[in-house]
């Protein structure tokens, strides 16, 4: 029986490994920027992934070769265990639960586009430039000349949809108001309290679906609206308005374009890196665990587990030990989230978390970069009480040898109350075939 399980899971990994393919790949003429269409590229992000600001500054250098046919906006759902109340909204939430967007960060959809022809969105950075390439170089069916303005406490809207095709389209029209915001953001050198966060989703202005078109024999409908700033922007001088079209059949964008409502805040020189926070418990107020097997170790808040387990079934992981729990005096038994990050090898999408076990179980992971799992902690719990981590090495770093880390965060109520981080030292010598 465990042999079967663990050639189930080897081909569990073989498939989550399998993600190319899909509209992203097939061959594209380039167009004329006249006939390109305008792409709304929707984020998901949050504060607290430290891997985030890598993948937001690789996606505005990829936006920035395409001005301005890329449309970025960053959207802080809470569901991904990432974000902070000051940037997360519950209609971004609706929107990534209406996408299927994992809950994890980041992932990034390209006009609702399906990939492989069922989820709507990328996970991997190096799929993201050709899927943004192939979407701007769709023929455009619309155009959007929008106009927006603060008049008197209020946004006015004025929307012109001019028709490219031979007929409407059943759509609808979509405004959302976004904004540039200087807030906190965890990063891999610590946290920074003014990052410059890039057109935040703060809410829709016409309804979280937007408002249905009515075709016409007219190549263009011009549309107004005037609506009360949302009480979550901070200044309206760095607010923009978004306005995007939408299939409803297919669920895709068609068209997008933005359009500021002052001069906003420029990103400037990133500033060094600020100390990572201090544990506000010492660590042995704290959860910690301890690893089973001949030489036991003990991993506390914030400390550094090392391990060299590395094996071949098919694929080549390597593993931590079983990682068994304590509860500490301040944060002790009860119901926890795991997420694990991968913190380094990032321009390697085949390499990363391939499996998480906990509770009994073992998960296959849909992220390489990051997987989350709920964790209980307890006493007389009926399944054993253990972690364990496994990492994927790629099939072309096999023959290397190399360190490999990622981070354990531990939280309580969408609060992380302690982490830990695993070096995988791989040594192809030392892997044992099964």
């Amino acid at each position: 029986m465990k042999i079967f399980n663990l050639f189930f899971s080897a081909l569990l990994l073989f498939a989550a490994c399998n993600t190319s393919g899909g509209w992203e790949e097939e061959p594209f003429t380039e167009l004329p920027s006249a006939d390109r269409t305008h792409i709304l590229v929707e984020e998901f992000t949050g504060q607290r992934c430290i891997n985030c600001p890598e993948a937001a500054a690789e996606l505005q250098r990829i936006a920035k070769n395409l001005s301005p046919h890329a449309i970025i906006v960053s959207m802080h759902a809470p569901r991904s265990g990432q974000t902070l109340p000051a940037l997360a909204t519950k209609n971004a939430d609706h929107y990534a639960k209406a996408l299927q967007i994992p809950q994890s960060a980041p992932h990034v959809s390209f006009n609702r586009k399906k990939i492989d022809g069922e989820k709507r969105y990328l996970t991997q950075r190096a799929a993201w430039e050709s899927a943004l390439l192939h979407a701007v170089h769709t023929p455009a069916n619309y155009r959007i000349d929008l106009k927006a303005e603060i008049k008197n406490g209020q946004i006015e809207i004025r929307t012109e949809i001019q028709r490219r095709s031979s007929k409407w389209h059943s759509a609808a029209l979509q405004l959302w108001v976004v904004e540039d915001i200087r807030a906190s953001q965890y990063t891999l050198g610590g946290v920074r309290q003014d990052y410059f966060h890039h057109n935040v989703f703060r809410d829709a202005l016409n309804g979280l679906s937007g408002e249905m078109l009515t075709p016409s024999s007219e190549k263009s409908l011009t549309l107004q609206h005037r609506v009360a700033i949302p009480s979550n922007v901070a200044a309206a001088a760095n607010a923009k308005v978004v306005a995007f079209v939408v299939d409803r059949v297919s669920g895709e964008v068609l068209e997008a374009a933005i359009c500021p409502l002052g001069k906003g805040i420029l990103e400037d020189t990133p500033e060094t890196p600020e100390p990572p926070v201090k544990p506000e418990v010492e660590k042995d107020d704290n959860i910690w665990f301890s690893t089973t097997g001949e030489n036991p170790q003990s991993l506390y808040n914030g400390e550094t587990l090392v391990t060299e387990k590395a094996i071949r079934f098919g694929q080549t992981q390597v593993e931590t030990p079983a990682l068994v729990p304590h509860p500490g005096k301040v944060h002790g038994n009860g119901r926890y989230r795991l997420v694990i990050t991968k913190l380094d090898h990032l321009d390697d999408a085949q390499c990363g978390i391939s499996e998480v076990c906990a509770e009994g179980l073992c998960s296959p992971s849909e992220d390489f970069s990051q997987t989350t799992k709920d964790f209980t902690i307890g006493d007389n719990l009926s399944f054993p009480q253990f972690l364990s981590v496994h990492y994927l090495i790629s099939d072309e770093k096999v023959n290397t040898a190399d360190v490999y880390k990622v981070k354990i965060s531990l939280q309580k109520d969408d609060t992380e109350v302690a982490h830990y981080f695993v070096e995988f030292h791989y040594d192809p010598k030392l892997v044992k075939e099964f």
